[in-house]
């Protein structure tokens, strides 16, 4: 899947050097131009007669891998601008369920440091595995309405949960290394603030669409980005 490019970055104001630095607001919109993408539709079936998907929601569900408004915005991209570490970043705690045999939510964005605690809500046995690229992390069973399984992400980067009963179960972790991230909403906008005024690469990763990244500047004001997906170009 080919991407296209960003599109606009408008500042709205002048950043005076003899002013206290102002960290502006860097917003905008993600977008998939051309035809709207089809829901992607994931027969519900068991790898075993020991693994029944009675309260899956079958016989069909819709993936939750690309998410796509009528108006075309992408829900969970991930943004981030290149930028150091964050030595005081405070980690925070997340809640990852397993509900109707989906993980929910898809995406988590939290704090390197952070705790994410995952529920099994269903009546039925899984089988979580926490993976890092190629490299399985964890690999644990979680009966129906037992205790929290618990991970600890001390490394930023990307982190794939997936089900190893249920194949079409996947979610994602990742981990942030300092404040300049954010995550688009299901209409495709989204929200970065405190950004110091200068120069920095803009990153933006979506788990189908893939990973574009521009060079942007920042003067302290308020700033707008509109950034565009292109499917099968």
């Amino acid at each position: 899947m080919g991407l296209l490019r960003t599109v606009a970055i408008v500042g709205l104001g002048i950043f005076c050097a003899a002013a206290p630095v102002r960290a502006g607001l860097l917003e905008g919109t993600i977008h998939v131009e051309g035809p709207r993408p089809k829901p992607v539709s994931i027969p519900i079936t068991s790898k075993s007669p020991d693994h029944p998907v009675d309260s899956c929601g079958g016989p069909t569900k819709a993936s939750d891998r690309l998410l796509v408004s009528e108006a075309g915005g992408v829900a969970n991209a991930v943004l981030w601008l290149e930028a150091k570490a964050d030595e005081a970043l405070e980690p925070s705690t997340a809640q990852l369920d397993q509900r109707a045999c989906d993980f929910v939510p898809h995406l988590l964005l939290v704090p390197r440091g952070s705790t994410v605690k995952v529920r099994n809500s269903d009546p039925i046995l899984h089988n979580l595995r926490l993976f890092r690229e190629a490299s399985m992390l964890s690999h644990e069973w979680q009966a129906p309405k037992t205790e929290e399984v618990t991970w600890r992400f001390d490394k930023p980067g990307r982190f794939l949960v997936r089900c190893g009963v249920h194949s079409w179960m996947s979610a994602w972790v990742v981990v942030a290394d300092h404040r300049y991230y954010a995550m688009s909403n299901p209409d495709g906008t989204f929200a970065m603030s405190d950004a110091p005024p200068g120069e920095y690469t803009l990153h933006v990763w979506h788990e189908v669409l893939g990973e574009q990244q521009r060079r942007i500047s920042l003067d302290g004001n308020d700033a707008k980005v509109a950034i565009r997906y292109t499917q099968g170009g």
